[in-house]
């Protein structure tokens, strides 16, 4: 007999193609007159955001842009775009972008509704008696899946160390994921992602949290993201692979609020804050070594991993998990090589150790074995 399982509440879901151009209509039909659309520049100079723009003036909606918004964002631009909420007084929050423009927008959004929390004050799960504000993400890569989960990831420099916060109060009205979206996100970026959506799938599928629905709904995600995010990369206009891409990552996230991640996402983070490089590419160097520790206690779904690769490719049997990844990466040009500092490595390491994400890992991490993953993953300098 199955075990109780319990599952977190998300939110409305639009899931179809050139379904963006419908934002304007969307807020018209629920009385929504003024609403502050958190990007980036990157989005804005890509003419992305203007699918957006238009729909909202078509229906004569007020919108005000806030794009301060970079890779890994700092405490100090959550306190900003409260200042810019508390001036604006919007009735809505549209985010589009990649995680870091999700994670904005929805931590923004609950010390704008919240005015008596301190920014980062507490970290983790927030009780559901804090106020919700509304919140539509529009998510232009397929890898976070922030866009349907109720947590965000932010850097506090002061630290340094990239801070999880989670809860009801972080669960957004609407997420609405348009494939047509991602189809000019360059290569290197769509890489890397993608590769964040497979392992979000893959600690999920691993977690000591999960359970046999998330298993199936992980390993789907993972199949999709094996068997599209090579087509992406040679041919970024397939627009049926893009929404396997974006279907990939839909599934993983809401994978992981269910059941956890694990180690990867628990050492990268601590890179991410030191280093401030991409949280895919971190994640894709870690797991190649995270999946070598944490094999002996989860054998079996690890070999079934490895099936998603072996069946595409020839001669390869004999091959481990870990040994399918590296010849995945070798066949999407994915370099891997980053370097740190070796004096980082101790305290990195006591991060990972105590990190949330940690906490659902197949195997309980031991600080000296993480310090030796670290030092294998990445080039040690003085």
């Amino acid at each position: 007999m199955q075990e109780q399982i319990n599952f977190t509440r998300g939110p409305e879901i639009i899931f179809a193609r050139g379904k963006t151009g419908s934002i304007g209509s969307i807020l018209k039909s629920r009385k929504i007159n003024r609403a502050l659309i958190f990007t980036d520049r990157g989005i804005i100079e890509a003419g992305i955001i203007e699918t957006v723009k238009n729909s909202l003036s078509e229906k004569n909606l007020d919108y005000y842009i806030f794009a301060e918004i970079e890779t890994n964002p700092l405490k100090s631009v959550i306190k900003k775009g409260v200042e810019v909420a508390q001036e604006l007084e919007p009735d809505i929050f549209i985010a589009v972008g990649g995680g870091s423009v999700l994670d904005t927008a929805k931590a923004v959004a609950v010390y704008y509704s919240n005015p008596d929390l301190n920014i980062l004050e507490q970290q983790g799960e927030l009780d559901d008696n804090y106020n919700r504000f509304p919140v539509i993400t529009i998510p232009t890569t397929a890898g976070t899946g922030s866009e349907v989960t109720s947590w965000a990831v932010i850097t506090d420099p002061e630290i340094p160390e990239k801070v999880s916060i989670g809860g009801y109060c972080l669960t957004r009205c609407l997420a609405i994921i348009d494939p047509e979206m991602t189809l000019t996100l360059p290569s290197k970026l769509t890489l890397w992602t993608g590769m964040d959506a497979f392992i979000h799938a893959l600690e999920a599928y691993l977690s000591n949290n999960s359970n046999e629905y998330l298993n199936r709904i992980s390993y789907i995600a993972m199949e999709y993201v094996v068997n599209n995010l090579p087509i992406v990369i040679k041919d970024s206009s397939n627009i049926y692979a893009r929404e396997k891409m974006l279907l990939a990552s839909y599934l993983a996230g809401w994978a992981m609020q269910n059941a956890g991640l694990g180690l990867v996402h628990g050492m990268s983070h601590q890179v991410g804050a030191f280093y401030h490089h991409h949280h895919g590419l971190l994640n894709a160097i870690l797991l190649p070594y995270v999946v070598k520790y944490n094999y002996p206690v989860c054998k079996e779904k690890m070999d079934n991993i490895n099936k998603l690769f072996i069946k595409n490719s020839k001669n390869n049997d004999d091959k481990t998990l870990t040994d399918s990844i590296f010849t995945f990466y070798n066949s999407l040009d994915l370099k891997i090589e980053l370097s740190i500092k070796k004096d980082d490595i101790h305290i990195m390491s006591e991060m990972a150790v105590n990190n949330v994400n940690s906490e659902t890992n197949p195997r309980i991490p031991d600080l000296e074995d993480v310090k030796k993953i670290y030092s294998r993953a990445f080039k040690v300098e003085n």
